[in-house]
């Protein structure tokens, strides 16, 4: 992953068919507007990120992930190449309070270090689904494989402004996830919706078995000992 460095700060300042007012203003007023390592993704998702923006940038979309987005939607997102990776602080917290537990059958605690490597591997991520929603707005579902699952990120790619927007995430384990993503003709994705892709969904936690939980939890506490 390569982090974004100061010099790419008026450049992104810059970014997008129209200037975004909200980032111009964040920067006059000191915030930071980008993300330059690891340890400023950790403050800005799980720390007092209040020097930070409301919405940040980490990096760039790569050549490969554009392309694949390109394709998966027949061509209906062909603009990506070169903006920008963003996150916004209440959209992480969103996936963060609803998803560091599982909330359906076969899904996994989505555990920090494994959320932060998620956000360090977007440019590596599977293009699973492309959706159009007849506002105009659309969504990419991305996946990054894990140690015993993946990592499920929606992103919005934003013409506006210039970049792919984190808006949501969430583990499963490998048996749900040939179950929903896996298909034998991927340019089939693009769909039209008015419906959300998750969050609708219910029941929850009912649904999740106790040991499965338990068993993941206490790899996700091992694992994240190791990160501080």
């Amino acid at each position: 992953m390569m982090y974004l460095t100061y010099d790419d700060i008026f450049d992104y300042l810059k970014s997008g068919r129209r200037n975004n007012k909200n980032r111009l203003q964040a920067y006059y007023e000191g915030k930071r507007i980008i993300l330059t390592s690891k340890d400023e993704l950790r403050e800005f998702l799980y720390g007092n990120n209040d020097a930070y923006a409301d919405t940040v940038s980490f990096g760039k979309v790569s050549e490969r992930l554009a392309d694949e987005i390109r394709m998966i939607s027949d061509g209906v997102i062909d603009d990506l190449y070169g903006g920008y990776l963003e996150v916004e602080k209440g959209h992480a917290g969103h996936a963060i309070a609803n998803h560091t537990e599982p909330k359906e059958l076969d899904d996994l605690p989505l555990c920090e270090y494994e959320l932060l490597l998620a956000f360090e591997n977007t440019n590596d991520a599977k293009v699973l689904e492309v959706t159009k929603y007849i506002t105009g707005e659309r969504t990419v579902t991305l996946g990054i494989s894990s140690e015993d699952g993946h990592v499920i990120m929606i992103e919005t790619a934003s013409k506006s402004r210039g970049s792919l927007l984190f808006r949501n995430g969430w583990k499963i384990n490998n048996d749900k996830f040939a179950r929903n993503y896996l298909r034998s003709n991927p340019n089939s994705a693009v769909s039209e919706s008015l419906n959300s892709v998750r969050d609708g969904i219910a029941p929850y936690m009912d649904n999740v078995t106790k040991d499965v939980m338990d068993v993941n939890s206490e790899k996700c506490t091992r694992q994240e000992s190791n990160l501080h």
